[in-house]
């Protein structure tokens, strides 16, 4: 479905996750990746305090991950709650897009796509501050399916 959407398909696709596992996604000019956790950091020193400490509502600057060695990628954090009094991770989210220029002056558009997204707040869900509620939907559904 993703493969025809990808090919057909005018709007984006958010994908839970990174993009740099797929060659084809990570080249897909309208595909979006939504990281929610934080395994690697991509800066150390004050560059990551920088990242850790992204303000509610901003984004840090694009960068090219030196990590995604499968399919390179364009990254940027976003903060989609404050964490001011939680842990530096509360809310934080790392974006994920096609390497090109195109994807750098859509950034500041798609983060407030994703901003949007954060309602209505997916809880009970433990991962609410950096689960889009699109993405919780999905999650629901396939669980559902399941049984």
């Amino acid at each position: 479905m993703g493969e025809s959407y990808r090919r057909d398909g005018e709007g984006w696709l958010v994908v839970d996750g990174s993009l740099a596992e797929s060659p084809q996604w990570a080249a897909s000019p309208r595909m979006i990746g939504v990281a929610k956790s934080h395994a690697t950091l991509p800066f150390a020193g004050r560059d990551q305090v920088v990242y850790l400490e992204t303000p509610f509502g901003h984004r840090s600057s694009a960068f090219a991950p030196a990590s995604h060695t499968v399919a390179p990628v364009y990254s940027w954090s976003l903060r989609l709650w404050p964490w001011e009094g939680r842990d530096l991770f509360h809310g934080l989210i790392r974006v994920e897009t096609a390497p090109t220029q195109e994807a750098v002056e859509a950034a500041d558009q798609i983060g407030r796509w994703l901003l949007a997204e954060r309602a209505p707040i997916s809880t009970p869900d433990r991962r609410w501050d950096r689960l889009l509620y699109g993405i919780h939907d999905v999650e629901v559904y396939l669980r559902s399916r399941m049984v």
